[in-house]
């Protein structure tokens, strides 16, 4: 069997004005459908060229062709029998937190949460009514995204505004949506290290360091997220920072903006330099 070359259409032609019109009415200049054409073509030429070479390589099956879907054994069930339904299924954030995830930016982590993944939902069960756009990436090309993957949320919220509760579910859903995004491993274990020995903390300081809690986890998940890439001002974020965590408790303090009092833990400078004053 010889392979028979495709040689490339026109698709600036007229044998495509229709396609083009379509894409146009995604916003899409007439360049950048005809671009966007000629990609898509070349993408199935290549995945039929793959194919046939496949069939190349394959062994001569004779009169013994592999089983077909009709073929197969009438009593196979459409579904795994005796296996119950899970018991839970991960919340995913909107599309614009997934974006940032992918490009290792900073975004309010109010997008994992409860309230973050519910509007999500929402928006998916609306995607009917969802607008696109042409976008060009610069590594995959052109193509056709939402516009949900661009537009924040008007209902995000700084992160120093969040519940204890709030922060540790992020925590986990953060930690889901970069490992699902293909993020370095070693980005995911500082993630999942962070928020570990953050609880660890706030189990022995107590409620009363909510708001401290809440301040440190904010500044230092942006630092964190400006900072990597840059070997200079990068830091392990998994690392628990007692002195940074009692200059921001004082920094509250001092701004009237702490309510109680924070009990440090023995460990910590802070605590240490108490005994040390004490008679």
């Amino acid at each position: 069997c010889v392979a028979m070359e495709e040689v490339e259409p026109d698709f600036g032609g007229p044998a495509f004005d229709e396609d083009r019109q379509n894409l146009m009415t995604f916003r899409a200049t007439p360049e950048q459908a005809t671009e966007f054409i000629s990609q898509q073509w070349l993408k199935d030429r290549q995945a039929r060229h793959d194919v046939w070479a496949a069939m190349q390589l394959a062994p001569d099956q004779g009169d013994n062709p592999p089983d077909t879907p009709d073929q197969m054994p009438a009593d196979e069930p459409p579904f795994p029998e005796g296996v119950p339904p899970p018991d839970a299924v991960p919340l995913n954030p909107l599309l614009y937190a997934c974006h940032k995830v992918q490009r290792n930016e900073y975004h309010e982590l109010w997008y994992h949460t409860r309230e973050g993944c519910f509007e999500a939902i929402h928006q998916s069960c609306n995607a009917g009514k969802e607008a696109f756009k042409i976008t060009n990436h610069k590594m995959k090309g052109i193509q056709i995204t939402s516009t949900s993957a661009h537009s924040c949320s008007p209902n995000a919220i700084p992160d120093q505004d969040l519940t204890w509760d709030q922060v540790m579910f992020t925590g986990e859903g953060l930690t889901h949506v970069m490992h699902e995004e293909g993020c370095p491993a070693p980005n995911v274990d500082a993630i999942t290290r962070f928020y570990v020995s953050m609880n660890t903390e706030h189990r022995q300081q107590g409620y009363d360091s909510n708001q401290v809690f809440l301040e440190y986890q904010a500044i230092i998940c942006r630092e964190w997220f400006e900072s990597l890439g840059n070997k200079t001002a990068g830091f392990d974020i998994g690392i628990f920072n007692h002195t940074r965590f009692a200059r921001i408790e004082a920094t509250l303090r001092g701004a009237g903006l702490l309510r109680s009092s924070v009990s440090l833990p023995p460990h910590s400078p802070r605590a240490q330099k108490r005994s040390t004053d004490s008679p």
